[in-house]
């Protein structure tokens, strides 16, 4: 494997520590492919935020916290709190569809630009380009690569 031109801390040579972008092999990748899928269908998290939107926007509002746009009539705060519960069974199937669906469409992935390496120079950049700007090589996605750090003899 050869070394990466650009270095992330440009002082690991004098300690003997060899770091350079490798790629992964066709069964991790897979197995981060077949983790996002996983992560995006599991409902656990999408349901304790519903269940926090679902409390927490009708008890704010017991405790006072409204918008200059309310249009509720001020209320005692027993009756408030007696509105919760029923307030909340219907904010939470709301909440909870929006959070599935925002999460299995992939609106809240962490990679929104595609950034792309270059498996010849090792050139890291983003996507958008025809080839590497260094090389001409065809680019790879990013995700396909790792940073590796070996101790040298």
């Amino acid at each position: 494997m050869e070394i990466c031109p650009v270095n992330a801390q440009p002082y690991n040579h004098l300690l003997g520590i060899k770091s350079m972008w490798t790629r992964k092999t066709q069964t991790e990748i897979a197995n981060d492919e077949a983790r996002s899928v996983l992560r995006r269908k599991k409902l656990g998290r999408p349901a304790l935020w519903a269940l926090l939107i679902s409390v927490g926007f009708p008890m704010a509002g017991a405790l006072g916290f409204s918008t200059k746009y309310s249009h509720r009539q001020p209320r005692a705060f027993s009756e408030e709190v007696k509105a919760v519960p029923m307030e909340a069974v219907i904010i939470f199937p709301l909440a909870f569809g929006v959070l599935v669906y925002s999460r299995r469409s992939g609106f809240w992935e962490k990679e929104n630009v595609e950034t792309a390496i270059c498996p010849s120079c090792h050139h890291v950049q983003a996507a958008d380009a025809e080839g590497c700007v260094r090389c001409g090589s065809q680019l790879e996605p990013f995700r396909f690569w790792r940073w590796t750090e070996s101790e040298g003899q």
